[in-house]
């Protein structure tokens, strides 16, 4: 047999020819967090400010129908106005900087990958940044002199065991909460808009325990079609609401936001897994400059700089057109 030290090995280095120095063949896969499109950018009220960074929103108070008999004096009626205003402070951004000496070895257009990275983190801050406040609507007080038109946060609390034997039991719980907020809305006059464009988000966890509610999942009370479907995994109305399973909804404190502390969460906020909104009414996006990026020479540091950046503030509209759902584990 040949010794291993006589054969001619290519792409083998060293005397004893033992050491791998083959090229590798980059096969044009990139490993990077998974590909994400905004689950709320095509339903939420955007609206873009020209000129100036600050927005108003008028609010007027309710109205009293009077009845007059002949004889009697008209009353006068008066309406309460106040206003509503949001100002956009805050320039969302990401910056990578490459060496033009590293972009001259390699043949991997990186900046296309970065760039869709950029796009996919900012996506998911929107969806939890609306999330967050449409949950912090729960914590609504009305104006003084809006009484009437505008009404008090709507939180439901309800408490389930958290456990796999109690999983039917604690599906009933969430249902019924749900409904509960569900009523709140419509006593409201607001039942054309939550049957017809409102949305329920609720995180993973939250969407499990519902498949075991087994009204919600037997055919037998499904909907011409079988909406709700427990086979495919999949609910898509909850008394008779829209049904969004994401992992945008907080379920954890958030201490620290890029948007600044008007979107902090606190643990007792991060228990609010459930959260009805109607996206033309409860929130308002007012955006400065949409999302864009800049791609440009740094010639004093010898780099290549791409900047993503976006600027825009998430403001509660009419916060008592959302319905929270506070739920506590007690297992």
């Amino acid at each position: 047999m040949t010794a291993l030290t006589s054969l001619t090995r290519p792409q083998w280095g060293g005397p004893d020819a033992d050491v791998d120095i083959h090229i590798e063949e980059h096969l044009g896969i990139v490993d990077k967090v998974f590909a994400y499109s905004s689950q709320l950018a095509n339903v939420m009220n955007i609206r873009t400010l020209r000129g100036t960074n600050q927005a108003r929103i008028d609010r007027f108070g309710d109205v009293t129908v009077g009845g007059r008999k002949s004889g009697e004096s008209l009353v006068q009626s008066k309406v309460v106005n106040d206003k509503f205003t949001a100002v956009v402070d805050t320039v969302l951004y990401l910056r990578h900087e490459f060496d033009k000496f590293d972009d001259w070895t390699t043949s991997l257009d990186y900046r296309k990958e970065i760039a869709e990275l950029d796009g996919i983190a900012m996506a998911k801050l929107l969806d939890q940044a609306c999330l967050i406040q449409a949950a912090k609507c729960a914590d609504f007080v009305v104006p003084a002199g809006l009484e009437g038109s505008f009404h008090p946060g709507i939180l439901v609390p309800v408490s389930i065991a958290g456990t796999v034997a109690s999983a039917e039991a604690d599906a009933d719980l969430l249902v019924a909460a749900h409904r509960k907020s569900l009523e709140s809305l419509i006593n409201r006059d607001l039942s054309d808009a939550v049957y017809s464009e409102a949305i329920t988000y609720v995180d993973p966890g939250i969407f499990t325990i519902l498949l075991e509610h087994k009204k919600l999942m037997n055919v037998e009370f499904q909907s011409l079609g079988g909406v709700n479907d427990f086979a495919r995994s999949r609910i898509a109305v909850l008394n008779g609401v829209r049904l969004v399973e994401t992992p945008r909804v907080p379920t954890a404190a958030i201490a620290s936001h890029p948007l600044g502390s008007a979107f902090t969460v606190t643990a007792a906020e991060a228990r609010r897994r459930m959260i009805t909104l109607i996206p033309s009414k409860t929130l308002i996006v007012l955006q400065v400059h949409p999302l864009m990026a800049d791609f440009w020479e740094d010639k004093r540091e010898f780099s290549w700089v791409l900047d993503t950046f976006q600027s825009y503030n998430i403001a509660q509209r009419r916060p008592d057109t959302a319905a929270i759902v506070d739920v506590t584990v007690t297992g």
